[in-house]
């Protein structure tokens, strides 16, 4: 990846990764990986089976889009941001409430993204 941006003169750093669900897990840690500086997730959830690095770069931040109707997450992994803002992440929480976690159900999220104008 970095080779195709690197020929389309794209700073890698100014890439914006995308998750859903258990993806966003993946895209919030393969952004810390790779030095991305945003991570849009929506429906997300962090998981407590690996851990985060104790410390972020100051210049990472997060929008979190939480899905009002979700049946799959339990509260306590719907509120999962809550573990990078403590690590001092920024995080811009949007609550989506006529959204599902359902991928198919997810243009409320979008709908509020836009809405926010970020």
């Amino acid at each position: 990846m970095k080779k195709i941006l690197a020929e389309r003169n794209i700073n890698y750093g100014d890439v914006i990764y995308l998750g859903h669900s258990q993806g966003g897990d993946m895209a919030i840690r393969a952004a810390l990986k790779h030095g991305a500086k945003m991570v849009v997730v929506l429906g997300a959830d962090i998981s407590d089976k690996f851990p985060l690095p104790e410390k972020i770069r100051t210049d990472f931040s997060v929008i979190w889009v939480g899905a009002g109707h979700d049946d799959v997450l339990d509260e306590s992994r719907r509120a999962s941001y809550k573990i990078l803002q403590k690590l001092g992440v920024k995080v811009t929480y949007i609550f989506s409430p006529d959204s599902t976690h359902e991928i198919w159900d997810l243009r409320p999220c979008l709908d509020a993204l836009q809405q926010k104008r970020l």
